[in-house]
């Protein structure tokens, strides 16, 4: 492309000061683009700087960091043509750069140029031209000052991945909550299901089991005629096979109702010490069977606790029925004492203990420390997970602390709203 606005006499002396710079001859008298004093400036300017002169942009003075930030590490660059001495994607935008200022007269600042095939150690640079002329010889003559932006551009390319890996984690999070709340609302369901299933069949079960009962008394009563020793003792067994299997039912029902929120509080003054007296009664005659010691440490007398005494009863008695199966030899302890706004029941027991990786796990729906089809007792293993919700629904809890083979704690604490003593 021809230098339609210098000249052959401008291409000359670009020429000799090309080749003074080659042989290291000062220059600045030569060619006159740079004043004496400010050469030197811009040789040492951190940022590249370039002048250019016509139509075709012929560089007639570089500077060191052009030079490097440019990837053209000698002083041949001078006199050539822009296009010539940067590489293809680089040179082009940066020509296009260039030949929009010489249309438009107007400096452009602060553009971006990157290219595909730029130097390595600077694939992006921002640029600022403006028209500089020259009144004696080019009236349109360009500066050119560059900077490495490869910094920036590495930054907003960190950005935009971040952006896009922050989208794509957004977009597995939000479907990872529609899998759950969907694996959620059919859990809610199953469990609806399970529990309206647990209260009918309890209910269906109860019903003839309490005619079975109803019989037995009678049979037993010799309604129906008189009733031999031996037939006595299997009207017996027929009695605590039907007993026990209508506790179990009830467990059921009252979890089933617990779960559905239809299990009411009745409140009342209790009687603590009557309270452990009574239940320590139901279940003496369990301990003696097994042939353990048992033994009621209730507070002093007068003692009251406003909640529902039927409740606490059965929690208790949950707990020492399990207290009781599980112990083999040694003692099984009830309790009771204040502890600042709360009573705390205690049931231990000298048994075979609960592993600390089980503790939580013996207040779930059906289990039990022995988990083989071999173990030794019996029952559904929902004592434990009835008495925590019943704990619960008053306003309590229900802990445990064991150790295997030295025995089991728990604690049972209830919040009471008056306290008296007599």
């Amino acid at each position: 492309m021809g230098d339609r606005a210098t000249g052959a006499n401008q291409l000359t002396r670009t020429d000799e000061w090309a080749a003074g710079t080659l042989h290291g001859v000062s220059n600045s008298a030569d060619v006159g683009e740079v004043a004496p004093g400010i050469r030197e400036l811009a040789d040492r300017c951190p940022l590249g700087l370039a002048v250019t002169r016509g139509d075709a942009f012929v560089l007639s003075y570089v500077n060191a960091a052009f030079r490097r930030l440019t990837g053209t590490d000698d002083a041949l660059v001078l006199g050539h043509p822009l296009a010539e001495v940067l590489s293809a994607s680089i040179g082009s935008r940066l020509i296009a750069l260039l030949d929009q200022v010489y249309r438009t007269g107007d400096g452009q600042s602060d553009v971006e140029v990157c290219g595909t095939d730029a130097p390595a150690h600077v694939p992006c640079l921002r640029v600022t031209a403006w028209v500089a002329p020259d009144e004696h010889e080019d009236p349109r003559r360009l500066v050119i000052q560059i900077r490495d932006a490869s910094d920036e551009l590495n930054a907003r390319q960190r950005r935009a991945a971040l952006v896009d890996e922050m989208r794509a984690i957004n977009e597995r999070l939000v479907v990872s909550s529609l899998r759950e709340q969907k694996l959620a609302e059919e859990a809610e369901t199953a469990n609806n299901a399970k529990s309206t299933f647990l209260a009918t069949m309890s209910h269906e079960l109860r019903t003839p089991l309490t005619a079975i009962i109803g019989y037995e008394e009678l049979l037993v009563e010799g309604i129906s005629g008189p009733v031999s020793d031996l037939q006595q003792v299997h009207l017996g067994r027929i009695r605590t096979a039907a007993r026990h299997l209508l506790t179990l039912i009830d467990g059921v029902l009252t979890l089933s109702r617990a779960e559905e929120g239809r299990e009411e509080v009745r409140r009342e003054p209790v009687d603590v010490p009557r309270l452990l007296d009574d239940t320590g009664a139901i279940v003496l005659p369990l301990a003696t069977a097994a042939g353990i010691r048992f033994a009621v440490r209730a507070p002093e007398a007068g003692t009251t606790l406003d909640t529902d005494r039927a409740k606490v009863g059965q929690i208790l008695i949950n707990l020492l029925g399990n207290a009781i199966k599980f112990t083999d030899h040694g003692e099984v302890v009830v309790a009771a004492q204040e502890s600042g706004d709360d009573m705390v029941f205690t049931v231990s027991d000298t048994g075979i203990g609960i592993a600390a990786a089980d503790l939580e796990r013996v207040f779930d729906p059906f289990w039990q420390v022995e988990q083989t089809r071999t173990r030794r007792v019996g029952g559904t293993g929902l004592g434990l997970t009835v008495s925590r919700r019943l704990a619960e629904l008053l306003g309590g809890n229900l802990s445990v602390s064991s150790a295997v083979g030295v025995g089991s704690v728990f604690s049972l604490r209830l919040p009471f709203a008056s306290v008296g003593r007599g």
